[in-house]
């Protein structure tokens, strides 16, 4: 019976078998077992994805090293010497040297593995082990003075009251749950904020994925820059939105659901994350995924009035 534990491990087994290079397309029983669990080539691509960077290739990398050792480090208790010609001569029940004729020591050849010992490998990792052991505590120093200054600074700014009021009621109505937030002195206001952008911006990946989007729900009405285009209404965003013919069927998610406060200039709070995507470009013929750093601009009622690329990683056409 198909389930899901059962795909991840095939998918796993195959990335650890062509060592992460896989194509979804040349794995036609991967493609068959998705198709039963009811998943479509763009959701196996994510699959893949996901489990990849589970796989902890050093120690994947280890296990070969080590079923190569067993393999080989085993002593020849077969191979007999022989004092007088020198030569080796597998061990039988006869007590002569099959070459010269003399008597035979039958105490085995005991060959020294090929493969470097236990202590060896001690004896040459010391000297790394000292560094990162010499990092680590530069590091530990670094992060206790950052985390006295923090808590300082925090002290400082809890005691200053907040005068920003949370609407509680806004997007109550959307598909995406709303994380209830208990608010503490211990919390900034632009922590609060930030989950209510991750909410609304949640809900906007949801309207792409599903063909529902409408600019005018999470963009100003004058968007200073959408892409590589400057001050654009809604009505134009969503033009340009359906206009596009090359990538179709895109599926896109916040990475790790999480997002990264940036800045606040002129009343405008940045905001920036990494999409997860996927889609279908027609003019390749090819089906196309990575993921892309983005940083969008909010105004003080939340509206989208800035939205550009920042940077590209591991886009793959398959």
């Amino acid at each position: 019976m198909q389930t899901l534990e059962g795909l991840h491990e095939l998918i796993k087994n195959r990335l650890i078998e062509k060592k992460g290079n896989i194509y979804l397309a040349e794995n036609a029983d991967i493609i068959a077992y998705g198709e039963v669990l009811g998943l479509n080539e763009n959701q196996l691509l994510f699959k893949v994805i996901e489990i990849e960077d589970t796989i902890d290739w050093a120690i994947e990398n280890e296990k070969v090293l080590n079923s190569g050792n067993k393999g080989n480090s085993h002593t020849q208790s077969n191979i007999i010497y022989c004092n007088s010609c020198n030569s080796t001569i597998e061990k039988t029940d006869a007590n002569f040297c099959t070459d010269c004729g003399a008597v035979l020591n039958k105490e085995p050849i005991q060959t020294q593995s090929q493969f470097i010992t236990p202590n060896s490998i001690h004896e040459k990792s010391k000297y790394p082990y000292l560094l990162g052991a010499l990092a680590l505590l530069v590091i530990i120093i670094l992060g206790g003075l950052l985390y006295s200054k923090n808590t300082t600074n925090n002290s400082t700014a809890n005691s200053q009251p907040t005068n920003e009021l949370i609407d509680s009621t806004q997007f109550q109505n959307t598909t995406v749950p709303n994380t209830a937030i208990e608010t503490s002195n211990s919390v900034s206001p632009h922590e609060i904020n930030s989950e209510k952008i991750l909410n609304i911006l949640s809900q906007y990946h949801y309207d792409i994925n599903h063909s529902n989007f409408d600019a005018n729900t999470y963009f100003s009405e004058n968007v200073s820059q959408y892409f590589s285009r400057h001050n654009v209404t809604p009505n134009e965003i969503n033009n340009i939105f359906n206009q596009n013919k090359d990538f179709i069927r895109g599926q896109s998610n916040i990475l790790n659901n999480q997002i990264t406060f940036e800045r606040t200039v002129n009343n405008i709070n940045y905001y920036s994350y990494w999409v997860d995507y996927s889609c279908y470009r027609k003019s390749e013929n090819k089906t196309e995924f990575g993921k892309v750093n983005v940083e969008l601009g909010f105004d003080e009622n939340n509206k989208i009035t800035s939205y550009k690329e920042l940077s590209t990683l591991r886009n793959r056409i398959n």
